[in-house]
């Protein structure tokens, strides 16, 4: 519930005010920022930990520590913390009332201190505050039909329906069989074709197995997975409504009726109107956010420094 609330917070903080990025334009000098990394950091790391390193500041200049009751707890114990160790020091001079200010007031000391750099979960924390800040408006663009069925045509692979089987198949067994496996199995695929048996008047017909006699809007990699690579090859050579085979498993031999055969196909947007809607705008917002870090990051001189230094 708690973290629910702050949300809410933070929904109000983005209507209230002008967003992140235009406040910072407005500032003139370009400001110092230290980013910690590992010497041996690759350069997807470090440039990963200056974009972190970016939101963070953003966020506190958004108010972010006085906004997330998670990021003011750890703050202001970590404050506290700092000021009891300095409180048992040696010197009176450097002994503080931890008392004698307002968490606000702590809040400020304790950034002041980069306490907030310390800890992971302040960071993440922080760091998405701003991401908000910076993408709020994608949220609220509402992009036409045309905008959408160009996206959906841009990513086929993403949407597409694979084809699909549906058939019966009847098994004959290499163990039960043995040499006769091949005329056994020929002899039944006459009965069933001259009898014209139904689908649902095989399904007791062949002998006992542990896989499904019926196999129902299945794509060809399930089928393969569970009756061996090239039997849905072998269903697209097959007509619909007609027995053929025997077909080879590594089980037997294999007499299949194909009962329906559904093409791979791209759904229109219609189907996918919500689903296409929240891809188009999560991938937006990675857009924006990248389109601002960067000219976020042109007004920061960034420092980079190893954690020991």
């Amino acid at each position: 519930m708690r973290h629910l609330v702050w949300f809410f917070v933070l929904g109000a903080a983005l209507l209230a005010g002008k967003s992140a990025l235009e406040r910072v334009r407005a500032r003139d000098a370009i400001a110092p920022l230290a980013v910690h990394v590992k010497a041996d950091a690759s350069s997807v790391d470090r440039e990963r930990a200056i974009d972190e390193a970016v939101l963070v500041e953003e966020a506190l200049r958004s108010g972010g520590a006085l906004i997330d009751p998670v990021v003011r707890e750890q703050l202001l114990s970590s404050m506290r913390a700092t000021l009891r160790a300095g409180a048992r020091g040696p010197s009176a001079a450097t002994r503080v009332d931890t008392g004698s200010e307002d968490d606000n007031a702590l809040l400020e000391r304790a950034v002041a201190l980069g306490l907030h750099r310390a800890d992971p979960v302040t960071r993440q924390r922080l760091a998405f505050q701003a991401e908000q800040l910076l993408t709020a408006r994608v949220a609220s663009e509402q992009p036409s039909d045309r905008v959408l069925g160009a996206y959906l045509a841009a990513h086929p692979q993403r949407y597409a329906v694979p084809l699909r089987f549906s058939f019966v198949q009847v098994f004959v067994g290499s163990v039960r069989h043995g040499a006769q496996l091949d005329a056994d199995a020929s002899t039944l695929l006459s009965e069933l074709t001259q009898k014209r048996v139904s689908g649902d008047g095989a399904l007791a017909l062949g002998d006992p197995t542990l896989i499904p006699r019926r196999f129902t809007a299945t794509d060809a990699v399930a089928v393969d997975a569970q009756l061996g690579v090239g039997f849905a090859e072998a269903l697209l050579r097959g007509q619909v409504g007609v027995w053929s085979g025997p077909v080879v498993s590594a089980y037997g031999r294999h007499l299949v009726l194909i009962e329906e055969r559904s093409e791979a196909r791209v759904p229109a947007l219609g189907e996918l109107y919500e689903r296409v809607l929240a891809d188009y705008r999560h991938d937006r917002r990675r857009e924006v956010l990248h389109e601002r870090l960067r000219s976020l990051r042109t007004l920061y001189r960034v420092e980079l420094r190893s954690p020991r230094s």
